[in-house]
């Protein structure tokens, strides 16, 4: 069974081929399906009642708690993977954002279920890996041209949400999120790096699109895993609730 990896050979979540896709047979509907897709998450049920909080408080609140908390061993997990530079020469501090990716879905389903009785987090820190062979599962070609946000917007639906792998510019690998598309507007989540990125706010939207996609003649893809239903709005104004990211290199150390 073919996937593509975070972190293979190279150390990096390698560049996915827009065939490689092409002859792979589908054995499950939704990634979600696969009876390993809890592999590497673990409860901490002790948080649940905070996040049900959150999350009923605002649809953003709860998205900046997922955020904040589903990657919480990040120090440990920096140093572990410096102690795996020293033995094969990968030298990639973060290399688990497709565990996180699963944990957030995991709690973003919470939040669409009102079933707030646990909270999921990454509990590995090397490579994870989504496989090929998810009916919903989604390959699109991005060029210098191609605005990411856009699109995410054309190929998931309002009131969708995604698990998404996305090529970072200038770099030779792509990295794993979440996006929520809701009748509010559009929001990634990034569980690794423990950020929102808000598109009803321009700042935030402009600098994801400076991060990922393609700045050469190149094309590369970007992948797309409908996951199931985004929460509810109610109403509530994202463009009113500002979640700001940092500012800093995201990426300063990969």
């Amino acid at each position: 069974m073919k996937g593509i990896s975070t972190y293979q050979d190279s150390g990096r979540f390698e560049e996915i081929s827009l065939a490689s896709s092409s002859y792979v047979s589908t054995l499950y509907n939704n990634i979600l399906d696969k009876p390993d897709f809890k592999a590497g998450l673990t409860e901490h049920a002790h948080l649940s009642a905070k996040f049900e909080s959150e999350a009923k408080c605002s649809i953003l609140e709860g998205f900046g708690y997922i955020a904040k908390h589903v990657n919480p061993h990040k120090t440990w997990k920096i140093l572990t993977n410096l102690t795996t530079f020293m033995k094969d020469g990968n030298f990639s501090f973060n290399r688990n954002c497709i565990y996180c990716s699963k944990a957030v879905d995991l709690n973003i389903y919470a939040m669409v279920s009102n079933n707030y009785n646990t909270f999921y987090v990454a509990d590995k820190a090397e490579s994870g890996k989504l496989d090929e062979d998810i009916a919903m599962m989604q390959q699109h070609a991005v060029t210098s041209q191609s605005a990411v946000s856009t699109l995410l917007f054309s190929n998931i639906k309002q009131g969708e949400r995604a698990i998404i792998a996305v090529p970072l510019k200038n770099r030779n690998f792509s990295h794993c999120m979440n996006f929520v598309h809701h009748s509010g507007g559009g929001i990634v989540i990034d569980g690794q790096q423990n950020k929102l990125y808000n598109f009803n706010i321009e700042a935030d939207k402009k600098k994801f699109d400076s991060l990922y996609g393609v700045e050469s003649s190149v094309i590369k893809a970007a992948r797309i895993y409908i996951t199931g239903k985004a929460p509810e709005m109610n109403n509530q104004a994202w463009e009113m609730v500002k979640y700001p990211h940092s500012l800093e290199s995201d990426w300063k150390k990969l």
